[in-house]
């Protein structure tokens, strides 16, 4: 029947031959009664949820955060707890995120999703909420749900995300109004330090020096907040820095409050000399 999945049947009395959903060779005589010739069927599992942008990389489906349709989710089985032989089934997200592996037998499983180009999985298991956090890890890979028959499991979700940058430039400020006018001297082998905390809640700190037009970059950066300081260049005096489009709260030599979300391409987080 329709919406089953093919279960154990029986002979009962009849003496007859079992095979897949029939049984033959049940031979009659005057008065028989054949009784229990039965049919078993199974529940079909399943499993699923959603996929989305976590805006904010701090793996929990907050409120606002967009759907990401069209990521392609496989499904395998799972043996000793890594998945094994080809996938036994794909699907893609829907406009809302979501997507579904249905009929699935009583079984041990794992989901795998395929990161979109220019994208990063969010940090797994994170928020205590297995319904509202991010189930896979780096390489895509969920650990195994085991299921039984007619069970649903809909909390196997992954959150995405761009990853930031933030640019700048150290220059020698020769009119000190804070700006990088054209032909304003660029100052290399300036150490810039970056420090803060991911989404995620890990502690960041990266070190870079200009280079021989001046600029730094620090890429490939998981959403969070962050702080751009600047070690002051040697024979010069502090001139006026800039926070550029960062919103950051500006001190001396240093930039704080910088709030990255996925996908953030913060640049002029300058520091002028004098």
């Amino acid at each position: 029947p329709s919406g089953y999945l093919d279960g154990k049947d029986s002979i009962g009395n009849s003496g007859g031959t079992l095979a897949n959903d029939s049984i033959s060779s049940i031979n009659l005589v005057s008065g028989s009664a054949v009784t229990d010739v039965n049919f078993g069927e199974l529940p079909p599992a399943k499993l699923g949820d959603r996929v989305w942008i976590d805006a904010n990389a701090n793996g929990k489906q907050d409120a606002l955060e967009a759907n990401a349709a069209g990521v392609t989710v496989e499904l395998y089985a799972s043996v000793a707890g890594l998945a094994t032989g080809s996938a036994l089934a794909s699907t893609t997200t829907n406009s809302y995120g979501n997507y579904e592996f249905a009929g699935l037998a009583a079984g041990s499983y794992i989901v795998k999703f395929i990161t979109p180009t220019g994208f990063l999985l969010s940090a797994a298991n994170l928020g205590g909420d297995d319904s509202q956090d991010s189930d896979a890890a780096a390489a895509g890979t969920t650990s195994t749900y085991t299921l039984t028959y007619g069970q649903n499991d809909p909390t196997v979700d992954a959150g995405l995300f761009k990853p930031a940058s933030i640019t700048g430039t150290v220059f020698v400020d020769a009119n000190n109004n804070g700006i990088l006018d054209a032909g304003e001297t660029r100052l290399p082998n300036v150490t810039i330090t970056l420090t803060g905390t991911d989404g995620a809640g890990n502690s960041v700190t990266r070190t870079v020096t200009t280079a021989p037009d001046g600029t730094y970059t620090f890429d490939n950066l998981v959403p969070g907040s962050y702080t751009v300081s600047e070690a002051q260049p040697s024979g010069y005096l502090d001139g006026k820095d800039s926070i550029g489009n960062s919103g950051g709260t500006l001190a001396n030599d240093s930039i704080s409050s910088i709030n990255l979300v996925s996908g953030s391409a913060v640049t002029d987080v300058n520091f002028g000399e004098l």
